[in-house]
């Protein structure tokens, strides 16, 4: 997987989101999580973590916009 394909897209659509905790994965992960290319414990671990952030949420909405384009 190229390291770049969807992060780039992550940090310039959500840099206006002011949501972010230290808690939200890193956006390697969420491009990988997205990619289905993560480990079934890291799955469950991003799936608990959607279910209450909003932010990382939009994070997961931009890479399916931009799939769609």
């Amino acid at each position: 997987m190229d390291p770049f394909k969807h992060t780039d897209p992550l940090v310039l659509q959500t840099a206006r989101l002011t949501e972010r905790t230290p808690f939200c994965p890193e956006d390697q992960v969420i491009a990988e999580y997205f990619d289905g290319e993560i480990s079934e414990q890291d799955h469950q671990q991003v799936e608990r973590h959607l279910a209450d952030c909003h932010y990382c949420l939009a994070r997961i909405g931009v890479l399916n916009r931009q799939q769609d384009d």
